[in-house]
C-alpha cells in the first residue's frame, strides 16, 4: 500500500438508517489503511466543519486522498441533509473540497453514497477552482444495500491494486442484479462543459445584440455608434473568448500554484478552444465508467 494514500469517511445519516459508512470503515478501510484513515460521524454543520478542519490538518502535499461521503440528498439535487435536519449545500461542500484539494496538490478523489450525488457537479461547475481530481457517484436514487456492495468492492479493489480505473470496474459489476448508474467524472469534463455553455451564450447573435444595447445605454451611443460597436464586438469576440478561456483554465486547474497540472490534465488552450463539442466530450468520457 502506498504510504501517501489516505481515506476519510464522513457519515451523516438519520436515526434508524443502516450505518453503511461505519460498516465500510470498520469492515474494510480501517484494516487496509490503519494509520491513514478516519471515520467522522457528523450530526450537524458544526461537526461537518470540524471534520473538514481535522482532515486539512492530517493531509500534506503529495498525498492521494479519498473522501467518502455517506448522507441523504435533500431531494432537490442541491444539498445533503445532515442528521439534525440541517441542509448543507453542494456549493459549500465544493468550497470545502477545494481547500483540501489545494493542500494536497489536486489529488482529491470523492466518492458519494448520496442519492443524486452527481448534482454536486452542477454547482462545482460554477466554482472557480478545481474541487477534486475525480468524482464518483450517481444522478439516480440509490438503495443502501446497493451502495454498500459497490463501495465495499471499490475500496477492496483499490486497497489491493491502487488502480482507480480497475476499482471503478469492480464497483460497476459488483451487483449484477441492479444496473449500475455510477460514473467516474474528471475535472477536465466539468471545465469543458462550463466553457462550452459560456461560449455558446457569448457566440449567440441575440446575446450580442442585447449586450450592444446595454453598452449603448451605458455610454449614450446613438444608433450609428451602436452598430459600429456591434460589428467590432463580433470581430473581437473570438479573441476575447480565448483570453477568457486561458484565464479561467489557469484559475480552475490552479496552474500558478501547480504548473505541472497543465500537462497532467492536458490543458492545451488551442486544443480545448478549437475542438468541437462532441470530440471533447468524448475525451472527457474516458474518465467515465
Amino acid at each position: 500500500m502506498e504510504n501517501n494514500t489516505k481515506i476519510f469517511v464522513i457519515e451523516s445519516l438519520q436515526e434508524g438508517d443502516k450505518k453503511t459508512g461505519t460498516n465500510l470503515y470498520n469492515d474494510l478501510i480501517r484494516y487496509q489503511f490503519p494509520f491513514d484513515s478516519k471515520l467522522y460521524e457528523v450530526k450537524d454543520s458544526g461537526d461537518w466543519y470540524g471534520a473538514i478542519e481535522d482532515i486539512k490538518s492530517k493531509v500534506k502535499p503529495g498525498d492521494v486522498v479519498f473522501l467518502h461521503l455517506e448522507a441523504h440528498g435533500n431531494g432537490k439535487g442541491t444539498a445533503i441533509t445532515l442528521t439534525n435536519g440541517e441542509e448543507l449545500s453542494f456549493r459549500k461542500i465544493g468550497d470545502d473540497f477545494i481547500c483540501i484539494n489545494r493542500i494536497i496538490g489536486c489529488n482529491l478523489f470523492v466518492t458519494l453514497a448520496v442519492c443524486h450525488g452527481l448534482f454536486l457537479i452542477m454547482d462545482s461547475m460554477s466554482i472557480e477552482k478545481m474541487p477534486f481530481c475525480g468524482l464518483i457517484g450517481t444522478l439516480q436514487a440509490i438503495t443502501e444495500s446497493d451502495l454498500e456492495i459497490r463501495y465495499y468492492e471499490f475500496y477492496r479493489s483499490y486497497s489491493e491494486f491502487q488502480d482507480i480505473e480497475l476499482a471503478m470496474e469492480e464497483l460497476k459489476k459488483s451487483n449484477p442484479s441492479i444496473p449500475s448508474s455510477y460514473s467516474f467524472l474528471k475535472p477536465e469534463k466539468i471545465f469543458f462543459q462550463t466553457w462550452k455553455e459560456y461560449n455558446e451564450v457569448t457566440s449567440d447573435e441575440e446575446w450580442q445584440k442585447k449586450r450592444s444595447h446595454v453598452v449603448a445605454k451605458r455610454h449614450h451611443l446613438d444608433r450609428k455608434q451602436r452598430r459600429a460597436y456591434l460589428r467590432k464586438f463580433k470581430n473581437e469576440n473570438e479573441l476575447y473568448a480565448k483570453r477568457v478561456f486561458k484565464q479561467k483554465a489557469e484559475e480552475f486547474f490552479m496552474l500558478k500554484e501547480f504548473p505541472e497540472n497543465k500537462t497532467r490534465f492536458g490543458v492545451d488552450y488551442s486544443y480545448y478552444y478549437n475542438q468541437e463539442g462532441d470530440a471533447l466530450m468524448n475525451k472527457g468520457k474516458e474518465g467515465q465508467a
